[in-house]
C-alpha cells in the first residue's frame, strides 16, 4: 500500500475547481474505511482532540442536555471525544455517504444528514444548537468560508461555535486563512458573536514526506466564539 502523506491528501483535494465538488465527495467516500487509520494513526491528526479539549475547558452548561451540531462530522471523531466529556446529543452533517455510514455505527448521533456544505443549507432550523463544531475541514477544496455564518445562525443565543483548522502551506491556503480571519472579525464587529479565545495547536498534523523519516508538523488554531 502506498505511504499516506499530508501532501498526497492536499494534492487530491486541490485538483477540484470548486469547494465541495462531487470529486471531493467521491474522494472521501473511497477513503472512509481507512480514514481514521490514515489520519489519526499515520499523520497524528490532532484537530478533533484539540477542538474538544478547548471547548470542554470553556463550556458552561448542562453537557448531558446540550445539543451539538457536528459539521463535516466524517466518521464521528468529534462526537466520540465529546461523549467522553459528558455530551450526549449529536446531529451530524457531512457530504460523504461513506463517512456518514461509519458515523452511524458509533450510535452517538440522533440524526445524520448528507449535505454539500456551502451549496446546500447547513440546517433549516436556526437558533437550535448549544454547540456547533467544525474540525479540520475549513480550507481550500474542503468547506468554504460561507459556512461560518450558517454555523452561527444555527446556534442558540449563548451557544458555542468552535472551529479547529490547520495551517497548510501555500498561496491558496494563506489567502484562505486571511479571508477567513477577516470574516471571523467582521462577524464579531457586527455583533453576531463574542470571541472567547483562540488557542494555538503546535502539532496539528504530522507532515510526512515519502522519502524521509524526519518528523515535521504543521501547526493550527482552535477558534471559539459564543453567539450573542
Amino acid at each position: 500500500m502506498p505511504k499516506f502523506t499530508e501532501s498526497k491528501l492536499l494534492s487530491q483535494l486541490e485538483l477540484n475547481d470548486s469547494d465541495n465538488s462531487a470529486q471531493t465527495t467521491d474522494f472521501y467516500d473511497n477513503w472512509a474505511e481507512t480514514y481514521e487509520q490514515d489520519t489519526v494513526n499515520k499523520l497524528h491528526y490532532s484537530s478533533p482532540h484539540k477542538l474538544v479539549e478547548y471547548l470542554a475547558e470553556n463550556f458552561v452548561g448542562d453537557r448531558e442536555k446540550a445539543l451539538v451540531l457536528d459539521v463535516a462530522c466524517g466518521t464521528g471523531l468529534v462526537a466520540k471525544l465529546m461523549e467522553k466529556q459528558g455530551f450526549r446529543n449529536f446531529v451530524g452533517v457531512d457530504s460523504s455517504i461513506g463517512m456518514l455510514k461509519l458515523a452511524e455505527q458509533t450510535e452517538l448521533y440522533q440524526a445524520l444528514h448528507q449535505k454539500l456544505l456551502g451549496t446546500e443549507a447547513l440546517s433549516t432550523e436556526p437558533d437550535t444548537y448549544d454547540v456547533v463544531a467544525l474540525s479540520g475541514a475549513l480550507d481550500v477544496g474542503f468547506v468554504p468560508i460561507s459556512v461560518v455564518r450558517e454555523m452561527c445562525s444555527t446556534a442558540k443565543s449563548g451557544g458555542y461555535i468552535c472551529i479547529s483548522r490547520g495551517h497548510h502551506k501555500g498561496e491558496q491556503h494563506d489567502r484562505f486563512r486571511q479571508e477567513l480571519e477577516a470574516e471571523l472579525l467582521l462577524m464579531e464587529q457586527q455583533g453576531h458573536w463574542s470571541h472567547i479565545g483562540t488557542k494555538h495547536n503546535q502539532h496539528y498534523m504530522e507532515k510526512k514526506k515519502v522519502d524521509s523519516n524526519v518528523k515535521e508538523y504543521i501547526d493550527g488554531l482552535v477558534y471559539l466564539y459564543r453567539k450573542n
